[in-house]
């Protein structure tokens, strides 16, 4: 855990890889998580529309276990954004939403 979903504007898929790698790595030093339990992908969207006119977005949604305190939640989305501005400071929108999924019911498979 997290899943780490990273949506973005077309004009960017030929960053992609780079942009998952970055929060990737942004999501594991934040020191909540271990590293083997971070899922991180992308997608890719080419039809939007953004109130600011802009061409661009970067939208990251981490999806965490419920229990984590709301200060580990700000740390989180603070080291997120913080590597969005970092790498893409000219986009047009950056944002980062951290979604709590209830540990109750969630289940998980793996080989």
């Amino acid at each position: 855990m997290p899943h780490i979903i990273i949506e973005l504007s077309d004009n960017l898929a030929p960053q992609a890889q780079f942009i998952v790698e970055r929060i990737q790595q942004s999501a594991v030093s934040c020191g909540l998580f271990d590293s083997s339990s971070v899922k991180t992908r992308a997608l890719i969207y080419q039809h939007f529309v953004l109130g600011n006119h802009s061409d661009s977005f970067i939208h990251v949604q981490a999806k965490i276990l419920s229990g984590r305190t709301e200060r580990q939640k700000q740390d989180l989305s603070d080291c997120l954004i913080d590597c969005l501005q970092h790498h893409w400071p000219n986009e047009g929108c950056l944002s980062v939403e951290i979604i709590d999924m209830d540990k109750q019911s969630y289940r998980k498979h793996q080989k």
